[in-house]
């Protein structure tokens, strides 16, 4: 993963000119690199990963924080004399959460029009995800620039889960130009689903959208003062919800997995090859919801459409799992979160089992862990739920090491 081309570079706010090295993308958009300093086999270097924002970064939009945020980076991290080396990441192609420029406009027409819709209904009303950006090209990157670990800037926690175990910790990272956002983005956030909690978590954490410059001892101290500032995706938990906010954020994730699906099918009839060739998965997904519905074959949750059915006979289906030689003889166990599967759970506690259960949103981390003897066997049960699994689970970071039999 070489770079195209190198070059010095001087830039504004930064007394010495930094190194910046184009690379290659497989989605043929390049990623841009500002290199200060020697990074090579540095642990904890700054980093951020900017996405691409033609009308923020050049024109000065006041519709997002993208231009704010890159020169507040640049001028405070970058150029701080404190920091001997940090790293920017430039990723093109970014446009729109990766939908590209034209569908952008599209797409802000949608929000501002009657419906108000959210940035990632907007992307779903045109039969694109929610999101569409990758974060490979940025990781390689790294890796052949020989970066050790990254702290990360970002107000985004899926940029730090595309850098994977690269990450060694995470910064809230706002501009200081907020006027937009404080009455904006909260109205495009608030029924994003998964994509918009951060920001509320990070509100909630910091009492205010966070601000954190490397030469602002005033506003480190206001933040140190409201509790420890996260330092690891394990303290950063950038989804605590509550219960209340889980049942929420669940039917938000049904409720755009139905528009998704309605879009797709209307643009596959339409002639969208594109669409067409998902239209097929959602089709087949349909017709298993009725028949359960139609033949009374799922419990509750009801209705089963949207979600992964809670078949009848699930827990039954679960516990036998508890006689096979293959459950019998693992020491660790991974199980889904999901209800059908809750029989597993309990059968894993009971043979003494370390469980591991992977976390929606990630809410208490990436994964949750239950370890032999950890609960009592009354409370196997409840365990088993997510309100026990937050409660009772240790949670895991992309840094942590484990296996899985």
């Amino acid at each position: 993963w070489l770079p195209l081309a190198e070059a010095d570079e001087p830039l504004a706010h930064l007394d010495s000119a930094p190194r910046i090295a184009v690379f290659p993308s497989r989605a043929g958009a390049e990623c841009v690199a500002v290199i200060k300093g020697s990074v090579r086999g540095r642990e904890g270097v700054p980093v951020r990963v900017h996405s691409e924002c033609l009308f923020g970064d050049a024109f000065g939009s006041e519709r997002c924080q993208c231009g704010p945020q890159l020169q507040s980076f640049l001028r405070d991290v970058v150029g701080a004399t404190e920091t001997p080396c940090a790293v920017l990441l430039y990723l093109r192609g970014h446009e729109g959460k990766g939908i590209g420029l034209a569908n952008k406009l599209r797409a802000y027409s949608l929000q501002d029009g009657p419906e108000q819709l959210a940035e990632g209904e907007a992307n779903l009303r045109l039969g694109f995800r929610p999101d569409c950006r990758r974060y490979g090209s940025a990781r390689a990157a790294l890796r052949e620039l020989g970066v050790s670990s990254v702290v990360l800037y970002t107000s985004n926690p899926q940029k730090a889960v595309g850098l994977g175990s690269l990450v060694a910790g995470v910064v809230p990272w706002e501009s200081s130009a907020r006027r937009w956002a404080n009455t904006r983005v909260p109205r495009n956030s608030r029924r994003s689903t998964g994509l918009g909690a951060a920001t509320r978590a990070y509100s909630s954490t910091f009492g205010a959208p966070a601000l954190l410059t490397v030469g602002s001892l005033a506003t480190l101290g206001a933040i140190a003062s409201r509790g420890p500032r996260p330092r690891t995706l394990h303290q950063l938990r950038a989804f605590p919800e509550t219960e209340e906010e889980r049942l929420r954020l669940d039917q938000e994730a049904r409720e755009g997995m139905e528009l998704h699906m309605r879009r797709i099918e209307e643009l596959a009839q339409k002639g969208n090859t594109r669409a067409a060739k998902t239209a097929w998965k959602w089709h087949v997904r349909k017709k298993i919801w009725d028949y359960l519905e139609d033949n009374d074959l799922a419990d509750n949750p009801r209705p089963v459409h949207h979600r992964i059915p809670n078949f009848k006979g699930s827990s039954e289906a679960g516990a036998r799992l508890a006689d096979l030689p293959e459950f019998k003889d693992a020491s660790v166990i991974k199980v889904n979160p999901d209800t059908p599967q809750k029989a597993v759970r309990i059968a894993a506690m009971q043979q003494q089992k370390t469980l591991y259960v992977p976390q929606p949103r990630l809410r208490t981390g990436f994964f949750s862990r239950l370890s032999p003897g950890s609960v009592p066997p009354q409370r196997n049960a409840w365990a088993a739920t997510p309100g026990g699994m937050k409660q009772l689970a240790e949670p895991l970071t992309l840094a942590d090491r484990t296996r899985i039999d």
